[in-house]
C-alpha cells in the first residue's frame, strides 16, 4: 500500500472515530458466547449428579433407628423401703427428710402400748385354747374308757406350775389363766355328766334286757326238763292204755298237757331270740353313741390344735413387733419420702412410710417404654442416655446397655397409662466420670433397635396406612 493510501486510511479513522472503533471491536466481541444453553446443561448435569447421590444414599446407606423413652436415675440396689410389720402410733421422731443416715441409725420410735396389748390379748386367747385342749384331751380319755371316769391333768397346762395347778379351782385370776381353767373344768364336768347319763341309760337298758334273757333261758330249761318227764310218762302209759289199765281219756289229757308245754317252750324260745336281738341293738346304740361322742370330741380337739398353732404364730409375730418398736435405717443413705412427721400419728402395718436412697451404690436408668415399642426391646441392646440436668452441648449422651426388660406392664400411679419397665446400665466413660449423677435425675433414653434406609423411614407411614386401609374386618 502506498503512503497516500495509508495516510488516507489514518485520516479517515481520525475524522470518523465511531466507525473506526466499531470496525476494530467486532473481532473480540464475536468470540464471546452470549447464549444460556451451556449454563443450563451444566446446571442440569450437576443437579442430576446430586439427585443420584441422594438416591443412592437414601436407598442403600442405613440410618440407625431407636426407641425413645423417658427415664429416671435410680440406685442400682433400689431404694430401701421403711416399713413396720404391725404399725402403731408414732412416739418419737428421730430423723427427717434429707438426713444422711448410717445403717442401723434410729429413724422413728413406735409406742409399744398397742403391741403390748395385742400380745396380751393373744396370750389370753392361747390360755383359753390350752384349757380347752386339756378339757377335750380328758374327754378323749373318758371316751376311750367308755365314759367310766376321767380327770383333767391341770398340771399339764403350759405355763402353770404344779403348785399353782393344785389351786386351779380357786379364782385367783393370775394372768387370767385359772378362772379360764376353772370354767373349762365346769364345762368338762357338765359334758362328762351328760355323756355318762346317755351311756348309763343304754347300759341299764342292756342290763335289764340281759336279766330278762336270763329269766327266759331259765324258763326254757325248766320247761324242757318238764317236757322230758311228761314225754317219759306218756311212753310208759301207752302199754297200760292198750291193756285197759288206764283210760284213754286220762291218756289224752296227759298228751294235751305235753302239747301245751311244747307250745309254751316254743314261745319262750321266740321271746329269748327277740331279747337277744334287742340286746344286740342296744349294744350297737351304745357303741354308736360312744363313737359319735369321740368323733365330735376329736373334731373339736383338731380345731383347737389348729387355732393354737395359728395363735402361736401370731404371738411370735407380736413379740417381734414388740421388740422392734424402733425403726432403723436398713442401709447407708439419704432419707427421702419420709411421711411419719407427726408425733401421735399412725403408721399402717406393712405400708411404706419412707425410703433410704443408698449413696454408696452405682446408679442405673429406669426407663418407661410404651407398650407399642416394647416388642423391639431386648436385653443387651445399645443405648444412649441424655441426662436432662446437663446441657447437651457440654455433656455428650452417655452410652449404656439394656440389662432388664419387664415381662408384664405396670400402670402409672398418676396417669393410669400402662408402661414396661426397662433397666439400663451406664458404661464407664470419660464423660461419665467427669459429671456427678445421683438418683432422681431425669433422663431421655434412646434404645437402638436396628437400622433402615432413609426411604424406609419415609415410606413407613404410607405402607402402614395401606395395610390398615386394606385389612379385612
Amino acid at each position: 500500500m502506498s503512503f497516500y493510501k495509508q495516510f488516507h486510511a489514518l485520516g479517515g479513522m481520525l475524522f470518523a472515530p465511531e466507525e473506526a472503533q466499531s470496525t476494530v471491536g467486532l473481532g473480540w466481541r464475536a468470540s464471546v458466547k452470549t447464549g444460556d444453553r451451556d449454563i443450563i446443561a451444566s446446571g442440569t448435569r450437576w443437579v442430576g449428579i446430586a439427585c443420584a447421590v441422594f438416591l443412592v444414599w437414601g436407598l442403600f446407606f442405613p440410618l440407625s433407628s431407636a426407641v425413645v423413652a423417658p427415664g429416671t436415675l435410680i440406685s442400682k440396689g433400689r431404694n430401701q423401703l421403711l416399713q413396720h410389720a404391725a404399725g402403731g402410733v408414732v412416739e418419737e421422731i428421730l430423723a427427717a427428710n434429707g438426713d444422711h443416715l448410717f445403717e442401723g441409725d434410729p429413724i422413728v420410735r413406735i409406742d409399744p402400748s398397742a403391741a403390748r396389748a395385742h400380745l396380751a390379748k393373744l396370750e389370753a386367747r392361747q390360755a383359753l385354747l390350752q384349757a380347752q385342749e386339756q378339757r377335750l384331751a380328758a374327754l378323749r380319755i373318758a371316751g376311750d374308757t367308755g365314759y367310766q371316769t376321767a380327770e383333767i391333768d391341770v398340771a399339764a397346762l403350759r405355763g402353770v406350775s404344779k403348785d399353782l395347778a393344785a389351786k386351779v379351782r380357786i379364782p385367783l385370776g393370775i394372768e387370767g389363766r385359772y378362772p379360764i381353767l376353772d370354767e373349762q373344768l365346769a364345762a368338762f364336768d357338765a359334758s362328762l355328766r351328760q355323756s355318762e347319763s346317755e351311756v348309763s341309760a343304754l347300759r341299764n337298758r342292756r342290763a335289764g334286757q340281759a336279766d330278762e334273757l336270763t329269766g327266759l333261758n331259765n324258763q326254757i330249761a325248766a320247761k324242757t326238763q318238764k317236757l322230758a318227764l311228761l314225754e317219759g310218762d306218756l311212753a310208759k302209759m301207752e302199754p297200760l292204755v292198750a291193756e285197759g289199765y288206764i283210760s284213754q281219756t286220762r291218756f289224752n289229757e296227759k298228751r294235751a298237757g305235753v302239747m301245751e308245754d311244747t307250745s309254751q317252750l316254743a314261745a319262750l324260745k321266740a321271746r329269748a331270740g327277740t331279747m337277744t336281738a334287742q340286746i344286740a341293738e342296744t349294744e350297737d346304740s351304745l357303741a354308736t353313741l360312744i363313737a359319735r361322742k369321740n368323733a365330735e370330741n376329736a373334731e373339736e380337739l383338731s380345731a383347737v390344735f389348729a387355732d393354737l398353732a395359728a395363735v402361736q404364730k401370731e404371738i411370735d409375730a407380736a413379740r417381734i413387733a414388740l421388740n422392734q418398736t424402733v425403726v432403723r435405717a436398713p442401709a447407708k443413705g439419704i432419707l427421702v419420702k419420709f411421711e411419719a412427721n407427726t408425733v401421735g400419728g399412725v403408721i399402717e402395718g406393712g405400708k411404706s412410710f419412707g425410703e433410704i436412697v443408698p449413696v454408696s451404690g452405682d446408679v442405673v436408668v429406669e426407663a418407661r417404654v410404651s407398650p407399642q415399642d416394647i416388642g423391639a426391646i431386648k436385653v443387651g441392646q445399645e443405648t444412649e442416655v441424655v441426662i436432662t440436668a446437663f446441657k447437651r452441648g457440654q455433656v455428650d449422651p452417655l452410652p449404656g446397655a439394656v440389662t432388664y426388660a419387664a415381662a408384664d406392664s405396670k400402670l402409672d400411679e398418676l396417669t393410669g397409662e400402662p408402661y414396661f419397665e426397662v433397666l439400663i446400665s451406664l458404661k464407664e466413660t470419660a464423660d461419665r466420670k467427669s459429671i456427678t449423677v445421683q438418683p432422681g435425675m431425669l433422663t431421655e433414653v434412646y434404645i437402638q433397635t436396628g437400622s433402615r434406609s432413609f426411604f424406609g423411614y419415609l415410606l413407613q407411614p404410607v405402607t402402614d396406612s395401606f395395610l390398615r386401609a386394606f385389612r379385612e374386618r
